[in-house]
Formats: C-alpha cells, sequence, structure tokens
C-alpha cells in the first residue's frame, strides 16, 4: 500500500518550488493563481480528512 502522506508532502514541495519560479514571470502570474489555490484547497482537504480520522479525544 502506497503512503500518500508521503506522496503528497513529495507533490506539494514540488509544486512549491514552481510556484516561486512561476513568481518570477509575469506572464504566469494566471497560471500561478490557479495553481496556488488548488494547492491550498488540496491541503485543507487533506486536513480536514485527517482530522476526521482522529478520535474525538485527540482534537
Amino acid at each position: 500500500m502506497s503512503n500518500y502522506a508521503k506522496l503528497y508532502a513529495r507533490l506539494c514541495g514540488a509544486i512549491d518550488e514552481v510556484l516561486d519560479e512561476l513568481g518570477t514571470i509575469p506572464e504566469a502570474q494566471h497560471a500561478r493563481e490557479k495553481l496556488q489555490a488548488a494547492i491550498l484547497d488540496a491541503e485543507a482537504q487533506y486536513l480536514d480528512a485527517a482530522e476526521e480520522k482522529m478520535p474525538a479525544g485527540d482534537a
């Protein structure tokens, strides 16, 4: 079985690096904003899912 948390972390790290590079290209601002919004949404969903898996007393 795959370790999805590790895969997610690797993917987010790569996206973060690309976002920094895209920030230096004025013509890529729209693409950067869309990618930034997608990664923030994915992070929120990931954290929500992890929170749902936690026993009630651990929150």
